[in-house]
């Protein structure tokens, strides 16, 4: 039979008739919610009472103290310290009441204990704290010079700050179960980005960003805080590449920026040069392209051995490429082939799948794409069939819709600078039938560079040629509603 201890907690709660778990809790909730309005913190709202921790507190076999907001929220309800509530109630004292001189004799430091410390050792209840503090002080207690009371009062106080402080570092917000969720989330995401619509994603992207930025403003183990930032700064990256593709290249450098961020908070090498890399993509869209590839020198230091490594040689080789710069680009296609041969490296960021990863078909897409940016037609050719190829016998969760696309362009455009015209043709139809959902963005811009070459000289007064330059430069793309590229 469990034996129990008056406490001024279950004192309170008899005087009052709140002894049902049901009645008690009612109360409790009103003065969450109070405590809720009045501080702003809007989850001391939902913190409530179970029947077990109930009959604990009845019991007064209290082991360790409440959480801080269940303390609060207490302190609130009853107006009485934590440490009142959970010692012994005090007990009534004629004599204190009569002999004035005895009534101020109590400490200064902590009220409810005796100035004299003999009196503590003889009434331990005296001292109006928990048991635990109550050992500690009578074990700490030897001989007593005229200012050790004061100091033994100190060491009390200074004992109650530590045991809330363990129990504020001990509890986590996190379980194993929370991040093997949202890694899963994560992932889930960053391999339908390559083919799925975009509101439903971004919507999805911003509902796991917000868990993890409201999990990072709780407490957690250190292991687990840099996993959370690491799952952060992931979203951040895909959020950047979203934004990107709306056309919004302010908040996608906004986002990037987050994502380093999170990257340097959680010490991780391979998210900085994921990040990096995402930053040159964004800027070889944009009119700062020389600015890519300062960011491509930086990633290129941070990068591991495997995909991440092939990803940054690839991005500077088509952004050389792309300014005209020969000799840097066919530099950097030589060491996206050494890469290739490497070893590669343990890369968590890689781990999260479709747009975080850089598959062979991708590789054969920018190999495509510099080479005809570069005027190497053939070698264009076959890099865009290759990665084409690959897309079309690939996986369906893996078939990048945007990078096919544009590499069937490629293709078109290497036959036209070889007089293919009909081949051209046959490949720009399967651009000009593409479902509206399918057009993506950058296919607007590749169709103008179609429409210039059907203007040379050469195509003068051909009429198939002037029909499809029509149609070419009068291709609509989607709207930012719709599917999105993996650039």
């Amino acid at each position: 039979m469990q034996v129990k201890t008056m406490t001024l907690f279950r004192q309170l709660v008899q005087e009052k008739g709140w002894t049902t778990v049901q009645t008690f809790g009612a109360h409790f909730t009103t003065a969450a919610r109070e405590l809720a309005a009045e501080t702003g913190e809007r989850r001391l709202a939902d913190v409530t009472v179970s029947r077990r921790t109930f009959d604990r507190w009845m019991s007064g076999n209290i082991k360790s103290m409440p959480q801080k907001d269940t303390r609060r929220i207490l302190e609130h309800l009853f107006q009485q310290p934590i440490a009142w509530l959970f010692a012994p109630p005090p007990k009534a004292d004629t004599s204190l009441a009569t002999d004035p001189q005895q009534e101020t004799s109590r400490s200064p430091l902590l009220p409810g204990i005796p100035e004299d410390i003999n009196q503590a050792v003889d009434s331990p209840d005296a001292l109006g704290a928990p048991p635990e503090v109550v050992r500690l002080h009578l074990e700490g207690t030897t001989g007593a010079s005229h200012d050790a009371p004061d100091l033994r009062a100190l060491s009390v106080q200074a004992a109650v700050a530590s045991l809330e402080f363990a129990e504020s570092v001990i509890p986590s917000n996190v379980t194993d179960d929370t991040l093997e969720h949202l890694s899963f989330e994560i992932s889930r995401i960053a391999t339908d980005y390559v083919h799925a619509p975009l509101l439903p994603l971004f919507g999805d992207l911003l509902h796991v960003r917000d868990q993890v930025f409201t999990l990072l403003a709780g407490r957690q183990r250190p292991q687990q805080t840099r996993e959370l930032f690491l799952l952060a700064g992931t979203t951040c990256l895909l959020l950047s590449h979203a934004s990107q593709n709306l056309g919004d290249t302010r908040s996608a450098m906004a986002q990037v920026r987050t994502a380093w961020t999170c990257a340097e908070q959680a010490d991780h090498t391979g998210l900085r040069a994921w990040t990096r890399g995402t930053s040159a993509l964004i800027n070889e869209w944009s009119p700062q392209s020389r600015m890519a590839l300062k960011l491509t020198e930086h990633a290129a230091v941070l990068a591991p051995a495997g995909e991440s490594r092939i990803r940054i040689a690839a991005i500077e080789a088509r952004t050389a490429a792309r300014l005209g710069d020969r000799a840097r680009a066919l530099a950097a296609v030589e060491r996206l082939h050494r890469a290739r041969e490497e070893t590669p490296e343990k890369d968590e960021v890689e781990q999260f799948g479709g747009l975080l990863s850089f598959p062979v078909a991708k590789q054969e897409y920018y190999l495509g794409g510099t080479f005809a940016l570069l005027g190497e037609h053939a070698d264009a050719e076959r890099h865009a069939a290759a990665a084409v190829e690959r897309y079309v016998i690939g996986l369906p969760e893996e078939r990048s819709y945007g990078d096919e696309a544009l590499a069937v362009i490629d293709i078109a455009t290497a036959k036209l600078a070889q007089g293919d015209l009909a081949g051209a043709a046959e490949r720009l139809r399967q651009i000009l039938v593409l479902p509206p959902e399918l057009r993506i963005q950058q296919l607007g811009k590749a169709m103008d560079r179609v429409a210039a070459l059907l203007q040379q000289p050469a195509f003068a007064g051909n009429r198939d040629v002037r029909e499809l330059a029509d149609l070419a430069r009068s291709y609509r793309v989607i709207d930012a509603g719709s599917r999105i590229p993996s650039l």
